[in-house]
């Protein structure tokens, strides 16, 4: 049976009616997604301090990962800080070549790094103490702990246990810090972490068991605990911070 031309045309007629519908839909949303966007980037260029400004920007590229959002920013280290925020989404090497400011270039390089677990990227950093801090992160991601066995330097190799330590939260990795108060340091951030206050008593010295029960009692905001310390300047100080 030959289908008669009308009913082609009626057919064709509302094919073309649907097309139209959808593609006025997409140019007005991607529109409306376009002004919204525009008003955020305004939002962050009225912020006055300047953590907060790069905050906003980098949160931008977090929500947007996108380097075509970051092309719509004027300001190059406004728009470098949303390209870093695009790279802990999307963690490419290629992204943080884009970044011209000094310092923000350094953090997208380890934030890739990190999360590549690649301690090569870290050589692209151009200050030393960034790269020591990315191979330390990067070796933690891996679970390898022999970047920290390997440091010459006392203080960094120290650092690097205690960073280490409460990533892993492993008490045992805190008894290799040699620097003074640093062991103890290290039991009350992992006390802290795990919310675990018996770790407070594995520490000798009375006076950094007394900082490390006030430190617990303040995060907790539990004054029970200050009854624990036995220093009465550093109690009061745990009840009236409590009570504030």
């Amino acid at each position: 049976m030959k289908v008669k031309p009308l009913l082609i045309a009626v057919i064709l007629i509302i094919l073309l009616a649907a097309i139209v519908f959808i593609v006025t839909y997409v140019l007005r949303n991607n529109k409306s997604s376009a002004n919204k966007l525009d008003k955020k980037i305004i939002a962050c260029e009225q912020k006055v301090d300047q953590e907060k400004r790069y905050g906003c920007f980098s949160n931008i590229g977090l929500t947007n990962p996108d380097l075509s959002v970051c092309n719509r920013i004027k300001a190059q280290i406004d728009k470098d800080y949303c390209y870093l925020g695009v790279a802990k989404i999307k963690p490419e090497l290629s992204t943080c070549d884009q970044i011209v400011t000094l310092g923000v270039n350094d953090s997208c390089y380890t934030s890739v790094a990190i999360n590549n677990k690649d301690s090569s990227i870290c050589d692209k950093a151009k200050d030393q103490g960034s790269k020591d801090y990315c191979y330390t992160y990067v070796n933690i991601a891996k679970s390898d702990i022999s970047a920290c066995d390997n440091e010459q330097n006392q203080s960094m190799r120290d650092i690097c246990y205690l960073n280490f330590a409460q990533v892993k939260q492993d008490l045992t990795i805190c008894d290799k810090i040699q620097i003074s108060g640093g062991k103890e340091t290290c039991y009350s951030k992992i006390a802290l972490i795990k919310k675990d206050l018996s770790i407070c008593d594995r520490i000798q010295d009375q006076l950094s068991k007394d900082a490390c029960c006030r430190d617990f009692a303040v995060s907790e905001k539990n004054l029970s605990i200050c009854d624990k310390i036995q220093d009465q300047p550093m109690k009061n100080y745990c009840y009236t911070t409590i009570n504030l």
